[in-house]
């Protein structure tokens, strides 16, 4: 159990970390950010697809083994993504806000696991900035791409700390 919080935690601050690079981009790149993405989240797929394609024919084709439909569906969303691009991109907001809202309900629900500690109610108060963030993107997806990535970058940090209290606080959940 103490080995599954910990991972939970640790794939926490990973996806944190993801989304802080997300809104470091974001300030950075500014108009061009969001093509960007998209093309890096293309790319990424169309290398996962060949992987999944590649593993399929070391395996021998096994009859169990569907990596070869994956590796094919991988490079198919990708070029969806790519020929979708712009209408890709006028939803992109409502992506990422959804993404963060789901991050917030989450991290409450961390909170929650250790409210016998003292620091469970700054946790629910950091998940519910992350919330409030997420609602802003939505709210407001033709903001511009710089409010976002601050955002989004400041949403990360937040949540790392957050996850970094959570793992703190591992033992206590256990016992």
């Amino acid at each position: 159990m103490k080995n599954v919080l910990l991972r939970k935690g640790y794939f926490a601050i990973l996806v944190d970390i993801i989304a802080f690079v997300i809104g470091v981009i974001l300030i950075i790149f500014k108009n061009d950010a969001i093509n960007f993405l998209l093309y890096v989240l293309s790319a990424t797929l169309v290398l996962c697809g060949i992987y999944k394609c590649i593993k399929y024919y070391r395996n021998k084709h096994s009859a169990n083994d569907f990596n070869f439909a994956y590796g094919v569906i991988l490079v198919l969303v990708a070029a969806f993504i790519i020929i979708c691009m712009k209408n890709i991109e006028n939803v992109f907001g409502i992506i990422i806000g959804l993404s963060i809202i789901f991050s917030g309900i989450m991290k409450i629900n961390m909170a929650f696991q250790i409210e016998r500690d003292k620091m469970w109610r700054t946790i629910l108060f950091i998940a519910i900035l992350i919330i409030l963030a997420g609602l802003y993107i939505i709210i407001f997806p033709n903001t511009l791409i710089l409010y976002s990535g601050i955002i989004i970058a400041i949403y990360s940090v937040l949540s790392i700390f957050e996850s970094l209290m959570y793992i703190r606080n591992v033992n206590k959940i256990v016992s």
